[in-house]
């Protein structure tokens, strides 16, 4: 196979910032280290759908990688001229990195195409899996180490059509906003107060309207401007670059494990098989209202000023919970004026929903959150609006699930309506606002002459060599526990699956030193908690100095404080790249 770059063997007292490799253009055929008795094993984490990362480890000190040419570089290069397996390393910021990867793996007319790459270096000698994961990896990777150990590389890479790999989904050349902007894909659906006054059926089902017809013009687009290209952005091919990549980066006798944060590649793909995406909608919307419930409560218990919304400590979480619908409900006939907003404008029914929705993932953020809202209701909804503005930068993440779905595509409009009005009804406020803010639907508009030949189904019938970790949360609202349960039961006695308690999207959205350990031990020598482990996390997420928070913290070692703080580093990360829209 023929790369770019020959290995080296660096010294260990490189710069801090030489950990950070990016592409080079080096002109030769790779030399791989000889392996012997010691094989090389891969670790991948997905962090979501749309992050994957890789530890590497081998029995001897290595860098795979050269350092940079800090001018020409990659930048000025041809990618599409390259051979498959072609590799380029810089240890430059600003510089594009890339691996060339076959674009179509069974038919190689078809050419190549370029997957941005990151590497973090691990600091000390080795022992022993839709946002773009190569930035992740390069502000990350340290907090990463820190919580996996420090005998890993990690290398982070942007899935087919997302961030910096080629070619991206460009479906509107002029920017996906200019299409978008003000209508009801970017501000959302306003609910009838009551859902089951007969009004509020007819006029969700006018704004799903227009809904069905941008999304068959957006495909339109999508076709007209993309073509071909984008039969290539399904997960099934993802997954064959991770391992073709895999194989360049560290031979053809690597073998390959999958480790996870919630397996949300694999899980997401299955999840999309069977059901069109206002069925499955529901299993989140569960998962969400136990989040949003939890909200309320940790609201009550800590009171003002640690939670603005609360009038006392103690506080019927459900009375401040009421406070709060009451204002969303308000605004469908009286929508608030926001002069400040950037840019101007008003604050609806819809909108206001986007925020609070989306901060069921960043529980972090919730005392944010809360005085945000607490503010709106109070007459200053700036702050409100503009962080209702999350229209993405064009359709990458239809490209991967609109490839993905196999789902029977003669639904209607009426169809989509009826499933979101007994939501409403019956399992959360939010069963429309999802519709915007996960932007997997319309692909009954996806033009059949785009569907991917390459599309794995199944079976899952393979017993691995190594056992996956699971990890999940009790109330992720963006990947749920039953997709970690679903795919514990896929693999069977394959792999593990630890819980943590509370809500947030991915393990590290609240800190926990249970999970840390956990995580450390697997990726130190392949321990494996009991099934279904359930760890707590630390801290309080609204923040207070009552003296039992303080005795709790007090009790801490120092190298705990500084492993929470790496968690909270990561989860800064993982909300910094979810709000990155493809």
């Amino acid at each position: 196979m023929e790369s770019t770059v020959k290995p080296i063997y660096p010294s260990r007292d490189t710069q801090k910032h030489d950990n950070i490799d990016q592409s080079h253009d080096s002109q030769q055929k790779p030399s791989y280290p000889t392996r012997a008795s010691n094989r090389t094993k891969w670790y991948i984490l997905a962090v979501t759908t749309a992050i994957a990362i890789f530890w590497f480890t081998n029995s001897n000190p290595i860098s795979l990688f050269t350092k940079c040419h800090k001018s020409g570089g990659v930048s000025s290069l041809d990618w599409t001229t390259l051979a498959p397996g072609t590799v380029h390393w810089e240890q430059c910021q600003g510089v594009q990195p890339n691996s060339s990867v076959p674009t179509d793996y069974f038919n190689s007319s078809v050419g190549v195409t370029k997957v941005a790459l990151s590497r973090w270096k691990a600091s000390r000698g080795p022992r022993g899996p839709g946002g773009p994961g190569k930035s992740f990896v390069v502000y990350a990777g340290p907090s990463l180490q820190a919580v996996t150990g420090y005998d890993y590389d990690v290398v982070g890479f942007d899935p087919r059509g997302i961030g910096e790999t080629e070619p991206a989904v460009k479906c509107f050349p002029d920017g996906y906003g200019k299409f978008a902007k003000n209508t009801i894909l970017d501000r959302s659906f306003d609910d009838f107060p009551n859902a089951s006054e007969p009004q509020a059926r007819e006029r969700l089902l006018l704004q799903q309207y227009e809904a069905e017809a941008l999304y068959q013009t957006q495909f339109e687009m999508c076709e007209r401007t993309m073509g071909d290209k984008l039969k290539y952005m399904g997960t099934t091919t993802v997954v064959r670059d991770i391992d073709f990549i895999t194989t360049v980066l560290d031979g053809s006798e690597a073998s390959l494990q999958v480790s996870v944060s919630l397996l949300s590649l694999s899980s997401k793909l299955l999840s999309l098989l069977e059901k069109p995406y206002y069925e499955w909608y529901q299993t989140w919307m569960k998962f969400s209202w136990n989040a949003y419930e939890f909200f309320f409560s940790e609201c009550s218990k800590a009171g003002p000023p640690s939670c603005a919304l609360a009038h006392e400590k103690g506080e019927d979480p459900t009375v401040i919970r009421g406070r709060v619908e009451a204002f969303f409900a308000s605004l469908y006939h009286h929508p608030l004026p926001v002069p400040d907003a950037n840019p101007p404008s008003i604050l609806t029914e819809g909108r206001a929903k986007i925020p609070p929705f989306e901060g069921m993932a960043t529980p972090t953020e919730w005392p944010s959150l809360a005085r945000i809202l607490n503010d709106a209701m109070n007459g200053n909804a700036t702050e409100l609006l503009d962080a209702s503005r999350i229209l993405a930068s064009d359709l990458g993440r239809s490209g991967v699930s609109c490839n993905d779905n196999i789902a029977p595509r003669n639904y209607t409009a009426e169809d989509v309506v009826d499933h979101i009005l007994y939501n409403l009804k019956n399992v959360s406020p939010f069963a429309s606002t999802i519709v915007t803010t996960e932007p997997d639907a319309g692909c009954a508009y996806w033009p059949f002459s785009l569907t991917p030949s390459d599309r794995f189904t199944g079976p899952f019938n393979n017993t691995l060599s190594n056992r996956i970790l699971i990890l999940s949360n009790l109330m992720d609202p963006v990947t749920p526990m039953t997709s970690g349960e679903y795919v514990k039961s896929l693999l069977e006695d394959s792999a593990v699956l630890a819980l943590r308690k509370g809500p947030g999207h991915c393990s590290s959205s609240l800190p926990s030193r249970c999970i840390a350990n956990i995580t450390r031990a697997y990726f130190n020598d392949g321990t494996l908690p009991n099934n279904l482990q359930l760890c707590d996390y630390d801290g309080s997420i609204f923040p207070h100095t009552t003296e039992v928070h303080e005795q709790k913290f007090a009790a801490y070692s120092d190298e705990d404080t500084e492993l929470l703080e790496h968690i909270h580093l990561i989860d800064k990360h993982v909300k910094a790249h979810r709000r990155i829209r493809s």
